[in-house]
């Protein structure tokens, strides 16, 4: 097909799908947190130094 050959085809082509797959995530991910099927309450979390560690040496990579 001639429109998927030109830059605006593929550009949109693409968004569409990008948008495709965001909806098809909102769909899996909203519908199963509204409706919770374990019987526990969630618990709490709160990262450990490790995992703090971890993320400020990404982010120290990042910018040098």
């Amino acid at each position: 097909n001639r429109t998927r050959r030109t830059v605006w085809g593929t550009v949109t082509a693409s968004v569409s799908v990008e948008f495709g797959m965001w909806l098809e995530r909102y769909l899996i991910v909203v519908p199963s947190l509204s409706r919770p099927r374990l019987p526990m309450a969630a618990a709490k979390y709160a990262p450990s130094w490790v995992e703090w560690s971890l993320f400020v040496a990404f982010v120290v990579q990042l910018w040098f």
